[in-house]
């Protein structure tokens, strides 16, 4: 493949199970209705770009004869055979998941760190390494993150210790379609 080739095309059977797998033991099992209106079709390039379809366009899509670039909603990616949820993946499950933070600022947006002093609330304990959805303002859908270190270490850590990673280079922030999104 061409770095400049791609293919536009449904899911196997494999793939599939690796992003359902992922929601489920990451976010909980509730998270897979979120899926439950579309089916997964890849962009497979330099990456796979994980896209969920509703039915009803599949239909259409599957009845053109052009290459088809983008349909649906892009929900993550699938590197080295690991899904990454990514910003409107996050926007889907945000319903059916607790692994959610509240933070007072908008830095996170920019693709900088959250910082303990900067969170505002938390509605489940989780644990270094969990995956968070970030919630800011008026519960605004911010993103999603890693944490860098467990809810119950929140009120030991000292100001300054790094909550949750700030990303620059990829799509885990709504601040990323200013800064990188095409």
């Amino acid at each position: 493949m061409e770095n400049n080739d791609f293919v536009f095309r449904k899911s196997s059977a494999m793939e599939e199970t690796l992003v359902l797998n992922h929601l489920k033991e990451m976010f909980g099992s509730k998270t897979i209705q979120s899926l439950s209106n579309g089916n997964l079709w890849i962009k497979e390039g330099k990456i796979k770009e994980v896209f969920l379809i509703p039915e009803e366009q599949e239909k259409i899509i599957l009845k053109l004869s052009g290459e088809i670039y983008y349909a649906g909603t892009p929900i993550g990616s699938i590197v080295e055979n690991e899904f990454q949820l990514e910003i409107e993946g996050s926007s889907l499950i945000l319903p059916f998941t607790n692994n959610k933070i509240k933070i007072k600022t908008s830095q996170f947006l920019y693709g900088k760190h959250i910082f303990v002093e900067n969170l505002e609330s938390y509605s489940y304990n989780f644990d270094k390494g969990d995956y968070l959805i970030i919630l800011g303002k008026n519960n605004l859908h911010y993103g999603i993150g890693k944490a860098e270190i467990g809810a119950k270490d929140i009120d030991k850590a000292k100001q300054n210790t790094i909550l949750v990673k700030g990303l620059k280079d990829k799509p885990l922030d709504r601040g990323w379609y200013l800064r990188r999104g095409n």
